[in-house]
């Protein structure tokens, strides 16, 4: 894909300077997930489950603060771009936005897979909460908006079946 070029171990090495949770598996992580957003009918289950637990616990980490930028009471919205520099990952780890587009992503990925195997579902269902509990504390208006959209479409795909 156009996947941004992602450091080597030792590059990492060279460059990263942050928290231990910062280190290159996070990194590796972080870009292989989205590798398998772009493609979700390709995702190796097991390989997925396990690097969404890193990275939802590095997000886990980072959110004892709560800045939310407002402007005349609306969010402001901006677009997030996903910086390929593995010495600028765990910066950007830290900014709401960054985090808001990545659990939206693994969010909407999730239901879509739960919504074609049950089993699959509930294997999802810790990981799930967990993502959408993050996306509350950031930004609970955008949260309540994917909670609707993720409802409507889960009724669309009932309604669907049933034709």
């Amino acid at each position: 894909g156009d996947s941004p070029p992602i450091a080597t171990e030792d590059e990492f090495a060279d460059k990263a300077s942050g928290p231990s949770d910062s280190g290159y598996s996070l990194y590796q992580s972080f870009w292989s997930l989205q590798d398998s957003f772009s493609n979700p009918n390709a995702i190796n289950i097991g390989d997925f489950l396990s690097k969404t637990r890193v990275v939802l616990s590095a997000i886990e980490s980072r959110t004892q603060t709560k800045h939310i930028r407002r402007i005349c009471g609306h969010q402001k919205v901006s677009t997030v771009q996903f910086l390929s520099s593995p010495s600028l990952f765990h910066i950007q780890l830290s900014e709401i936005e960054f985090r808001v587009t990545f659990l939206a992503q693994f969010i909407i990925i999730a239901s879509h897979l739960g919504g074609e195997s049950p089993m699959l579902a509930k294997q999802l269902e810790n990981l799930q909460s967990r993502a959408k509990k993050l996306l509350k504390n950031d930004n609970p208006e955008y949260m309540e908006l994917l909670d609707t959209m993720l409802l409507r479409e889960e009724a669309w795909r009932k309604w669907k079946k049933g034709k």
